[in-house]
């Protein structure tokens, strides 16, 4: 009820957005938890300190982007 209040958007379309913004919400959150355990197997194993925090921003900035 309150979505038929939030949202613009009437019908069955209503349903499809929320439904699709959940999907995209777990999907991200999957490959956060993915990042962060990749993490922490390869931090012990850079060369450079440092290496991995740099790619793990930029995959966390690439993930923001979509």
């Amino acid at each position: 009820d309150t979505l038929f209040k939030v949202s613009s958007v009437k019908g069955l379309l209503k349903y499809s957005n929320a439904v699709r913004a959940v999907i995209t919400f777990l999907k991200k959150a999957k490959l956060l938890a993915d990042i962060q355990t990749a993490e922490g197997i390869f931090r012990a194993y850079e060369r450079n300190q440092g290496d991995t925090t740099n790619v793990i921003n930029n995959l966390i900035v690439k993930l923001d982007e979509n």
